[in-house]
């Protein structure tokens, strides 16, 4: 049998968080499942689904942030060094608004 790999773990423990953050953002926000679904142009059905999902998305949990009015931010801490601000995408990568930009 095969041994778990402990980053492995903690990653999916991260991930398997975030569904139960999705529901403190909304509920925080004073939001029922069906009011987020209206924002979000989806299905109350979708919403529930999408927070007791295992494993979320970082799009779905950005898309949850904008929805409620706020900006979702990453940072990355590696030994031995300073904290990189992931937030923005480095010049060339594609992202949604340099696509548009580019049509």
């Amino acid at each position: 049998m095969r041994q778990i790999n402990e980053h492995v773990l903690h990653g999916h423990h991260i991930a398997a968080s975030a569904a139960t953050w999705l529901i403190a953002l909304r509920e925080g926000a004073g939001l029922s499942e069906a009011q987020l679904a209206d924002r979000l142009g989806v299905s109350a059905e979708w919403v529930s689904e999408t927070e007791s999902e295992p494993d979320v998305r970082v799009a779905t949990v950005a898309t949850y942030v904008a929805a409620l009015g706020g900006e979702l931010q990453f940072r990355c801490l590696l030994p031995g060094s300073i904290p990189l601000d992931l937030t923005e995408m480095p010049a060339g990568v594609p992202t949604p608004d340099r696509a548009a930009r580019a049509v």
